[in-house]
């Protein structure tokens, strides 16, 4: 379905570029991850535990956000669902809504990227 809505706002000449989520088979499931910033008098952390769902093709997360400020520090939580889809199944989908994509198995950061346009 968000690639026929994807499809139904390009213009004739436009360009769809979809940089997707990890393939199923290199997905780590029980991985805690952590990051953080410190910009002028705000510092905010963020750590992920993950799992697996719906028989392994779906990734969870929940994200642990902590912002703090002099004097407060504010803690809330995200989870997050993700299919993990293999390119097989991009390009299915692709085809089904009527869009010609090429693959980049490497891509910006190591997960891939599809550039096309209408087919």
């Amino acid at each position: 379905l968000a690639y026929r809505r994807f499809a139904a706002h390009l213009v004739p000449d436009g360009v769809l570029v979809v940089e997707p989520w990890f393939r199923p088979e290199v997905w780590v499931e029980g991985q805690v991850g952590a990051n953080h910033v410190v910009a002028g008098d705000i510092t905010v952390m963020r750590m992920n535990s993950s799992w697996l769902e719906d028989d392994g093709r779906v990734s969870a997360m929940d994200m642990h956000h902590l912002v703090g400020r002099p004097g407060v520090v504010e803690h809330f939580v995200e989870r997050h669902r993700l299919s993990l889809v293999t390119p097989e199944e991009h390009f299915a989908a692709f085809d089904a809504a009527g869009l010609a994509m090429q693959h980049d198995p490497e891509g910006l950061i190591g997960r891939g990227l599809y550039v096309g346009g209408l087919a």
